[in-house]
């Protein structure tokens, strides 16, 4: 019997060293994909859902959610030292105060891995994970977008790990000394196609309206046409008012718009916080995580992500 005993001790110990070693073994790639998997796990805990509101991303959060801890030990690697691995995240200007938060949080969580962010616009997140630039020096390990992606970059990214991170309101903004308070769809339509000129025609200022848009590979502008109903705006200029200003980020938007008594835009409802801005509203209803959750605020996109795994 006691041989029995050492015969099976002997092997338990054997198994154990060996996963031990296959851990310590990891390749820096195979760490890489990992760790990119294991964030994807915290970013549905309840943990990962707090940061995502807290810069805020509008999440459902339920009594179901569950915990890091409670999925941690599904993901071995988060207990090894990472610190010689860099993470590169990329994709949305929308999403990237999101991703920085959620990173700076998971990396002591996970061997103190190396975040390196670089959001150039929504169409980069599938080229440089799974597209034409994903084994180029642009390459990024996860991608976000500020829209759905489309039909031709789902059958890029196939059977990768993607998903929904959030939901956004998309938000009209104005000066904050400019009166308007409220737009809809009409009214955004006239303007950005040069019908109105004026916010006397619709706030009673006597101001020439100067009118700010993203570039046409960002994910808030898409969204933001489309949801106005001006869909030929979306990847077109030649559509827009004549003397209209583009800019490259939602950062670049909010300054512009904050320094310009006479401008109009658009940005991210997560990015306006004490930006200096007026967030208006949209048919009458105030851009917040309530009214996007019930569904009575309409200029609305999610957040996605997709993997290079």
């Amino acid at each position: 019997m006691k041989k029995i005993l050492f015969v099976i001790f002997s092997i338990s110990v054997l198994t154990l060293a060996g996963c031990k070693q296959k851990e310590v073994d990891y390749t820096k790639a195979e760490k890489e994909e990992l760790i990119v998997k294991a964030f994807v796990s915290f970013m549905e805990t309840s943990e990962g859902k707090a940061t995502i509101q807290g810069k805020g991303g509008i999440v459902l959060v339920t009594a179901t959610d569950k915990s890091w801890d409670e999925v941690k030990e599904n993901h071995p690697v988060t207990k090894l030292d990472n610190s010689d691995i860099t993470i590169k995240f990329g994709g949305s200007t929308s999403v990237e105060s999101v991703a920085k938060a959620l990173s700076v949080q998971f990396s002591p969580l996970a061997g103190n891995f190396i975040a390196s962010h670089e959001h150039t616009g929504s169409g980069d997140a599938v080229k440089r994970t799974v597209g034409t630039e994903s084994e180029s020096a642009n390459k990024i390990h996860i991608g976000f977008a500020s829209r759905d992606f489309s039909d031709d970059e789902n059958k890029l990214i196939g059977n990768k790990i993607s998903g929904r991170l959030a939901y956004d309101a998309v938000v009209a903004i104005a000066n904050l000394n400019n009166l308007i308070n409220d737009v809809s769809k009409e009214t955004l339509t006239n303007i950005y196609n040069g019908t109105i000129t004026n916010f006397n025609q619709i706030s009673g200022d006597n101001l020439d309206i100067k009118v700010y848009t993203r570039d046409t590979t960002s994910g808030t502008r898409e969204a933001f046409f489309s949801g106005i109903g001006f869909k030929k705006a979306e990847k077109d200029n030649a559509v827009l008012v004549d003397g209209f200003m583009e800019v490259e980020s939602n950062g670049a938007m909010l300054t512009n718009v904050k320094n310009d008594l006479n401008g109009l835009g658009y940005a991210s409802l997560s990015s306006i916080e004490n930006s200096g801005v007026k967030g208006l509203s949209f048919e009458g209803v105030i851009a917040s995580t309530e009214n996007v959750l019930n569904n009575t605020y309409q200029l609305k996109r999610p957040f996605m992500f997709v993997t290079r795994y």
